[in-house]
């Protein structure tokens, strides 16, 4: 490709020069042209448009030239396709003003001057096309806007002689473009053949100036031979490859040599044939045994007969090694050299066949690394790849051989159990007994650096029987499986069921049906009082959304706002809640301070969410100072830092930031000295079970005691007793939200409970 690009670059280039060697000629006589036209047209035409008209063409011809000789000149310096544009305006432009010129000036009663400037048109096209067809289209273009017009002026004179002069100057333009064109042909087969013949000599040189050279420093073994098989040259890379002196090489007679493989290469080239041998060769000077590729040609003398052959050898040992290794990344994990997708597919399709024929069922162990991402971002690549180095050692370990383990990618691995029984209920127990082993081998804790991290596993399984003859299909299931293994709160197996296939379609039912509902609004808000602990004061409110659904009625967010996330209509649906909540803020300023509005990773990470926020805010006259939002912790802690830049942006504008559910993912304590919290919500699961769990309890007094440390405020969710208010209020937490205050109630309710 590049060798045509190459040469098409030429053939402009030699059309250019050609194009810019005429235009001083060209550009000479069309000046003389303009000057006898001035002269004979002197005493009837304005003075002052015919100096002006000339003037101009003089001056774009002259700029023409001036670039054509700069090219000539520095063919090397300046840009090619810049050049041609030039010309080709200048020369267009020149052809308009000349056109425009003819037109104007033609006389209708002088017949004389008619026929004259007819012949002074003709000429100039005719020289326009030997100076012009370097390029078909600019020469083509510059006759139609040369004569055209003028012959339509004729044309219109009226009588029958103007009609067949402007019929006759109309056949001459025809004449002239087909013209053009062959003569174009024609500049490109010279040109193409004296780039061939310029080609050919300069390879011919290099060829004859750098074989010798070639022959010697090539990093491949070259060798010639006789027609005994003596050799008569090597290079010292054929001799680097044996391991042996070149001068030992130089008149030894191969046919001696105590390995034959190569003979029948050898030989091959001796009949007019070329020789090929790839394999293991030993060679008898080095004692060496080496992987060898080795081709063979015949060659001839000057009459054409065979005098012997020449032949190149590559040691491809480390060719072998490497081709080895790429086929095992092609069917392995790179990373835990574990079977990949194409592996398993391979090995799936052989069971499924096994089945068919033995009736005998096996099974699909889908599994995901619980929080695997959070783990991921928050500690490094390096600690998570080492991660799943661990777990797939810990897995090989359970299966057996006929077995098969694969990462499929991120932390999704599958183990394909082979062969379980011809019995269905005892397949199931048999792999349902390895699931419960790797939750059981995942107990140990996994110690990387400075970090204990305790992993657990949501396994999805399914059955395959002789039914089964997709395994997109299988695999599909078993990934259902454990997503509903995840659904049921991960650390734990789920088996595939026909009911998980009809969910699915009723969640793509419910994606549809939610992109009407934003359209339609069939939101509403509902709001859920947080209390200041000490004051017993309703001070703020959540704002949570339902779906006011036609026919299913109320619809809670846990049954649609992770499809809203899936399909990205998380973003207008975001946006509504925002719209939503600072209008009713108008409505209940006079009874709490701020709104908290929970925001997805999504929404906070598009680049125009600041803004949107602030247009929302400032159309619906609310301070940012009345808004709150609640982030989770993992959009805290993914990208860090922009999240952080974008915090204190948020933060210099006036709004509360909350970070929601706190304790739930894999964040640190450590990590909120960096982040510009107000306010640190802590989930309801550690709440739930704070006075009877000395472990939650101790977790929550945690947070509390550095949350202090850090100046921000708590807030404790899901409080349900007032025995749990109680113990928060000990443990000096800020406020409490949940049952014990209310559940979330519509805005009309809300203002009843103040």
């Amino acid at each position: 490709m590049n060798e045509i690009n190459e040469k098409h670059y030429q053939v402009k280039q030699e059309l250019m020069k050609l194009a810019a060697s005429n235009s001083v000629l060209s550009s000479l006589a069309l000046f003389v042209n303009l000057l006898v036209i001035t002269i004979a047209f002197w005493d009837i035409t304005n003075k002052i448009f015919l100096i002006t008209w000339m003037i101009s063409i003089v001056i774009l011809l002259t700029i023409r030239t001036l670039i054509a000789k700069y090219f000539l000149n520095n063919p090397l310096k300046i840009a090619l396709e810049k050049v041609e544009t030039y010309f080709k305006v200048l020369t267009l432009t020149g052809g308009v003003f000349l056109s425009i010129g003819l037109v104007i000036i033609l006389p209708e009663e002088l017949p004389f001057h008619q026929a004259f400037l007819s012949m002074i048109v003709a000429g100039v096209s005719a020289g326009s096309v030997m100076g012009l067809s370097y390029s078909r289209t600019l020469a083509l273009n510059y006759l139609l806007i040369l004569l055209l017009p003028f012959i339509y002026i004729i044309y219109i004179q009226g009588t029958q002689l103007h009609m067949l002069i402007s019929i006759l100057m109309f056949l001459f333009m025809l004449m002239l473009i087909l013209f053009s064109r062959r003569y174009y042909r024609n500049l490109l087969d010279i040109i193409l053949s004296k780039i061939l013949i310029n080609q050919a000599q300069r390879e011919l040189k290099l060829s004859e100036n750098n074989f010798t050279s070639i022959f010697k420093e090539v990093p491949i073994g070259i060798f010639t031979y006789d027609k005994d098989l003596i050799i008569t040259e090597a290079n010292q890379a054929f001799a680097s490859l044996l391991k042996a002196p070149l001068e030992l090489l130089i008149n030894l007679d191969m046919k001696e040599l105590p390995d034959r493989s190569i003979q029948s290469a050898l030989t091959m080239t001796l009949k007019g044939e070329k020789g090929f041998y790839e394999g293991l060769y030993h060679t008898k000077i080095s004692n060496k045994d080496i992987q060898i590729s080795m081709r063979t040609v015949p060659m001839f003398d000057i009459d054409q007969t065979i005098k012997g052959g020449l032949g190149i050898v590559e040691n491809i040992t480390e060719r072998i090694a490497s081709e080895k290794k790429i086929r095992h990344q092609a069917f392995y994990d790179h990373l835990t050299g574990l079977a990949n997708r194409l592996t398993l597919n391979k090995h799936l399709k052989q069971q499924l066949l096994r089945s068919k024929k033995d009736h005998r069922f096996a099974a699909i162990l889908f599994i995901d690394i619980d929080h695997f991402k959070t783990i991921n971002d928050s500690l490094g690549h390096d600690i998570g790849d080492t991660l799943l180095k661990i777990f797939a050692q810990r897995a090989s370990r359970l299966v057996r051989e006929e077995d098969t383990t694969a990462r499929l990618g991120g932390d999704e691995f599958v183990i394909l159990l082979s062969d379980l029984s011809e019995d269905e209920l005892l397949a199931i127990k048999r792999a349902n007994t390895v699931a419960e082993k790797l939750h059981e081998l995942m107990k140990e804790p996994i110690n990387l650096k400075s970090h204990s991290l305790h992993i657990t596993l949501s396994i999805g399984i399914t059955i395959i029987g002789s039914k089964q003859n997709n395994i997109n299909d299988i695999l599909k299931h078993a990934d259902l499986a454990m997503y509903k293994a995840k659904q049921l709160g991960r650390n734990t197996t789920c088996f595939f069921e026909e009911e998980m296939s009809k969910n699915i379609k009723e969640q793509l039912i419910l994606q549809n049906e939610l992109r009407i509902a934003i359209e339609k609004e069939q939101f509403e808000l509902y709001y859920q009082p947080i209390v200041h602990i000490n004051s017993d004061k309703i001070t703020s409110c959540e704002a949570l959304i339902r779906w006011n659904h036609p026919t299913r009625g109320l619809i809670y967010p846990d049954s649609f706002i992770p499809h809203a996330e899936k399909n990205g209509l998380i973003i207008p649906l975001g946006k509504w809640v925002m719209q939503r909540a600072c209008r009713d803020y108008q409505e209940l300023k006079e009874y709490i301070v701020n709104i908290a509005i929970n925001i997805s990773s999504k929404q906070f990470n598009q680049q125009e969410f600041i803004k949107d926020i602030l247009e929302i805010t400032q159309k619906h006259n609310v301070n940012p100072n009345n808004i709150k939002l609640e982030l989770t912790e993992s959009v805290a802690l993914d990208n860090q830092s922009e999240t952080i830049d974008k915090m204190k942006i948020l933060k210099s504008h006036g709004f509360i930031i909350a970070m929601d559910d706190f304790g739930t993912g894999y964040s640190s304590l450590s990590y909120l000295k960096n982040l510009p919290f107000d306010f640190i919500k802590i989930d309801r699961h550690f709440i739930k079970n704070i006075l009877n769990n000395e472990s939650d309890a101790s977790l929550v007094k945690t947070i509390v005691a550095i949350s202090k440390q850090f100046k921000f405020f708590v807030v404790a969710e899901g409080v349900e007793t007032q025995e749990q208010a109680a113990l928060l209020k000990s443990l000096e937490c800020d406020y409490i939200q949940g049952y014990v205050i209310s559940k979330p109630v519509p805005i009309d309710e809300f203002k009843k409970l103040f």
